[in-house]
């Protein structure tokens, strides 16, 4: 007799914190993002583009380090090339959209537009996309996501050194934080967004999660 799989969950994560400067808490969250794949070793795929190097390694570092604390394995692929997004996320257990500092609405919207498809089938089939916000000229990292039909929000707006509370302690985003925090520097809330909200401060979110079901 045959065994059907059941249905992977995949999730949605967007985190309004850089990690150019960090503390454990904001370590913790990225890290519980990440590390919501159930993989032995989890493959990352990265998309750095406009995001600044330092951003770059304290996210990598917060998660390195937390993976370590849980007895876990991460490994990394940063891809270079909007083009081979695609194809790479097929070895890929997360996709993470570091904090895109430069750029333009356009060329975000540009990006989600390209990978819809395939953001959406990895999606589906139990995918985990991670994406990190900071202060920036755009309405944020999130128009990616928008563009390419996961989600949407009105605007960022900076929340440096805000006093970050978790409003869903038992969401697995959660697990392991504090139940307040401070933002560092070039932390966001994210306005108007249509995603259930793991953290905020007083005036909006800071850390969503949503799960998707795939057929």
């Amino acid at each position: 007799v045959g065994v059907c799989s059941g249905r992977l969950a995949g999730h949605l994560v967007v985190v309004g914190h850089d990690y150019e400067t960090a503390r454990p808490a904001m370590d913790r969250v990225v890290g519980n993002a990440v590390l919501l794949s159930s993989a032995p070793t989890v493959n990352v795929l990265s998309w750095r583009g406009s995001a600044s190097a330092v951003s770059v390694a304290g996210t990598e570092r917060a998660v390195t380090s937390v993976a370590t604390t849980m007895a876990r394995a991460v490994v990394w692929a940063r891809a270079t090339d909007a083009a081979d997004v695609t194809a790479s996320l097929e070895d890929a257990d997360v996709f993470l959209l570091h904090a895109q500092a430069g750029g333009s609405d356009t060329s975000l919207e540009a990006l989600g537009m390209q990978w819809s498809r395939a953001l959406g089938s990895f999606l589906g089939r139990g995918g985990i996309v991670v994406s990190l916000e900071t202060v920036a000229p755009h309405r944020g990292t999130w128009t990616v996501l928008q563009a390419a039909g996961l989600a949407s929000a009105t605007r960022t707006e900076e929340a440096t050194g805000a006093l970050v509370s978790i409003v869903a302690p038992a969401d697995a985003i959660a697990i392991g934080v504090p139940l307040s925090y401070r933002g560092e520097r070039l932390s966001v809330r994210v306005v108007g967004a249509d995603l259930p909200v793991v953290a905020a401060d007083l005036i909006g979110a800071i850390v969503l999660h949503r799960t998707f079901v795939g057929p």
